[in-house]
Protein backbone atom coordinates (compact mmCIF):
# COMPACT_ATOMS: atom_id res chain seq x y z
CA UNK A 1 0.00 0.00 0.00
CA UNK A 2 1.21 3.49 -0.28
CA UNK A 3 1.80 3.79 3.68
CA UNK A 4 4.16 1.31 3.74
CA UNK A 5 5.80 2.53 1.06
CA UNK A 6 6.13 5.90 3.19
CA UNK A 7 6.51 4.45 6.70
CA UNK A 8 10.43 4.56 6.51
CA UNK A 9 10.14 8.21 6.38
CA UNK A 10 7.68 9.39 8.49
CA UNK A 11 10.38 9.90 11.38
CA UNK A 12 12.30 11.93 9.07
CA UNK A 13 12.31 15.84 10.06
CA UNK A 14 14.26 17.82 7.39
CA UNK A 15 14.75 20.59 8.89
CA UNK A 16 16.73 18.82 11.89
CA UNK A 17 18.72 16.68 8.96
CA UNK A 18 19.46 21.00 7.54
CA UNK A 19 20.57 21.63 10.90
CA UNK A 20 23.08 18.47 11.08
CA UNK A 21 24.67 19.43 8.02
CA UNK A 22 25.03 23.40 9.03
CA UNK A 23 26.63 22.37 12.10
CA UNK A 24 29.00 19.69 10.22
CA UNK A 25 29.74 21.87 7.53
CA UNK A 26 31.02 24.26 10.49
CA UNK A 27 33.32 21.28 11.61
CA UNK A 28 34.81 20.44 8.74
CA UNK A 29 36.12 24.05 8.19
CA UNK A 30 37.76 24.13 11.96
CA UNK A 31 39.79 21.17 11.40
CA UNK A 32 40.57 22.37 7.19
CA UNK A 33 38.00 20.64 4.74
CA UNK A 34 36.33 23.44 3.33
CA UNK A 35 35.31 22.50 -0.10
CA UNK A 36 33.68 19.39 1.90
CA UNK A 37 31.75 22.16 4.10
CA UNK A 38 30.74 23.96 0.69
CA UNK A 39 29.06 20.91 -0.21
CA UNK A 40 27.39 20.01 2.99
CA UNK A 41 25.91 23.73 2.90
CA UNK A 42 24.66 23.41 -0.59
CA UNK A 43 22.74 19.78 0.18
CA UNK A 44 21.47 22.39 3.13
CA UNK A 45 20.13 25.10 0.44
CA UNK A 46 19.03 22.23 -2.02
CA UNK A 47 16.89 20.39 0.97
CA UNK A 48 14.81 24.05 1.59
CA UNK A 49 13.52 23.57 -1.96
CA UNK A 50 14.30 24.99 -5.92
CA UNK A 51 12.76 28.31 -4.61
CA UNK A 52 13.82 28.02 -0.49
CA UNK A 53 9.90 26.92 0.28
CA UNK A 54 10.88 25.22 3.50
CA UNK A 55 13.18 27.94 4.89
CA UNK A 56 10.68 30.53 6.71
CA UNK A 57 9.78 26.73 8.20
CA UNK A 58 12.85 26.74 10.25
CA UNK A 59 12.45 28.12 13.31
CA UNK A 60 15.75 29.99 14.66
CA UNK A 61 14.72 29.22 18.57
CA UNK A 62 14.46 25.49 17.87
CA UNK A 63 17.70 25.30 15.70
CA UNK A 64 19.99 28.16 16.56
CA UNK A 65 20.23 28.36 12.63
CA UNK A 66 18.40 30.51 9.77
CA UNK A 67 18.61 30.02 5.80
CA UNK A 68 20.84 33.34 5.77
CA UNK A 69 23.57 31.37 7.95
CA UNK A 70 23.48 28.74 5.51
CA UNK A 71 23.51 32.18 2.60
CA UNK A 72 26.12 33.56 4.32
CA UNK A 73 28.80 31.22 5.12
CA UNK A 74 28.39 29.63 1.80
CA UNK A 75 29.61 33.32 1.02
CA UNK A 76 32.04 32.98 2.93
CA UNK A 77 33.42 29.99 2.04
CA UNK A 78 33.73 30.57 -1.36
CA UNK A 79 35.56 33.65 -0.73
CA UNK A 80 35.58 36.43 -3.67
CA UNK A 81 35.83 36.82 -7.54
CA UNK A 82 38.32 38.88 -8.57
CA UNK A 83 36.32 42.11 -8.71
CA UNK A 84 36.11 41.62 -4.98
CA UNK A 85 31.98 40.60 -4.41
CA UNK A 86 30.99 37.14 -3.42
CA UNK A 87 30.29 34.54 -5.54
CA UNK A 88 26.26 33.65 -5.92
CA UNK A 89 25.38 30.98 -3.19
CA UNK A 90 23.63 28.65 -5.61
CA UNK A 91 26.43 28.22 -8.27
CA UNK A 92 23.98 29.96 -10.82
CA UNK A 93 23.72 33.19 -12.80
CA UNK A 94 20.50 33.96 -14.91
CA UNK A 95 20.88 33.95 -18.81
CA UNK A 96 22.96 36.96 -20.10
CA UNK A 97 24.56 38.04 -16.79
CA UNK A 98 26.52 40.79 -16.65
CA UNK A 99 29.44 41.62 -14.26
CA UNK A 100 28.92 45.26 -13.10
CA UNK A 101 32.21 46.89 -12.22
CA UNK A 102 33.00 48.53 -8.85
CA UNK A 103 31.81 51.50 -7.75
CA UNK A 104 35.84 52.70 -7.79
CA UNK A 105 36.27 51.35 -11.70
CA UNK A 106 33.25 53.40 -12.70
CA UNK A 107 33.40 56.33 -10.33
CA UNK A 108 37.54 56.96 -9.65
CA UNK A 109 37.17 60.35 -8.45
CA UNK A 110 34.32 59.79 -6.54
CA UNK A 111 35.70 56.79 -4.86
CA UNK A 112 38.68 59.13 -3.84
CA UNK A 113 36.54 61.69 -2.26
CA UNK A 114 34.58 58.92 -0.10
CA UNK A 115 37.50 57.10 0.80
CA UNK A 116 38.92 61.01 1.64
CA UNK A 117 36.06 60.87 4.23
Amino acid sequence: SRWQMWRPWTGFCVMAYIAALYYRARGLEVVGLAGEAVENLNLAMRMFGPCGELGDAMDDNIWRLTPLDIEVNLMRLRGRWENGRPPFSHEERPDGWTSHRSFQDTFPSKARLAQAY
